[in-house]
């Protein structure tokens, strides 16, 4: 998220980031709230084939939370 927001203080674009960040200040970056109902966005999870017993745990877990389609 750093860089991120070291990348719009260089003057290279614009971002959407957590509200959570405006804690991190760097001159010329203007942080502006977006309203909530459009702050929706999808989530994907990736991971390399043969993935390790930690990972394989990971997304049981992320299954059994539901909502989730793996």
């Amino acid at each position: 998220m750093q860089t991120i927001i070291s990348l719009v203080a260089a003057e290279m674009g614009v971002a959407i980031v957590p509200a959570s960040m405006q804690n991190f200040q760097r001159r010329g970056v203007v942080y502006k709230s977006l309203p909530e109902s459009t702050c929706m966005v999808a989530i994907a999870l990736i991971w390399r084939n043969h993935p390790t017993a930690a990972v394989q745990r990971f997304l049981e877990v992320v299954r059994q939370s539901g909502g989730f389609e793996i």
